[in-house]
């Protein structure tokens, strides 16, 4: 089973990234489910001339298209100071004040890049494991799997996501469904198992920005060697 047009990747308008696409993406073979678990299928490859045409937006490209996913980079001193707040007592009393200019910070700088980030968005930091083919997790703990929406359980279901950023020293990579409006992810694999995910490798800080609605994406830290560390944003 091959792509169908859908989502495209670009750099976001106002931001200077090295795209370098054909590096940058992956696509595979679908996904399976293990005990209602979906994950993505472990044959990664390079795309094809064909799949690289559906996949990636061609320049120019036009400014306030909704079905795009942007890529984007954090200012250095964005990311060194959430490391540096990492580094102090998280028991402080002013931690929370801490992390809520944290994210207010990152809202201003996103709004200042004109994307249209709410008052009321909401930042989940999650840490992975190296190895693991999903870091979703459920609110016992477990390995959730590729799905749509939040990917942290403390963010809220109706919530939805805005970006996904980088946040580590090494490169991480974010799986994806190259369509929107399937929420229903597990039933989407027990009828098109063999549909292709797309996945992206993010350098240190790096992210993605979403369409609304997101897409139904993952993280996967099976190439890693040190800690996953990805900020994921809502609203």
């Amino acid at each position: 089973m091959g792509l169908a047009p859908g989502l495209r990747f670009r750099v976001a308008p106002l931001f200077h990234c090295r795209a370098d696409w054909p590096q940058r993406l992956r696509v595979n073979g679908g996904a399976l489910q293990c005990d209602g678990v979906v994950l993505p299928r472990d044959d990664w490859r390079r795309c094809s001339a064909v799949e690289l045409d559906l996949l990636v937006e061609p320049e120019p490209v036009p400014s306030g298209c909704g079905d795009t996913i942007d890529l984007l980079t954090l200012p250095a001193h964005v990311r060194r100071w959430w490391w540096e707040q990492v580094e102090t007592d998280d028991a402080a009393p002013d931690s929370r004040s801490r992390y809520a200019g944290f994210v207010g910070d990152l809202r201003d700088f996103l709004r200042f890049k004109r994307l249209p980030v709410p008052d009321d968005c909401a930042a989940d930091v999650v840490a992975s494991r190296p190895g693991q083919r999903s870091i979703r997790l459920d609110r016992a703990g477990a390995v959730a799997g590729f799905a749509a929406g939040p990917i942290a359980p403390s963010t809220g279901e109706c919530a939805d996501p805005l970006a996904v950023f980088n946040l580590g020293d090494e490169r991480t990579h974010v799986v994806l469904l190259n369509r929107t409006g399937a929420n229903g992810v597990a039933e989407f694999v027990g009828r098109e198992s063999a549909y292709p995910l797309v996945r992206v490798y993010l350098d240190a800080g790096e992210g993605l920005w979403f369409p609304s609605p997101a897409p139904a994406f993952d993280g996967c830290t099976v190439d890693k060697a040190d800690l996953d560390v990805i900020l994921v944003l809502c609203g």
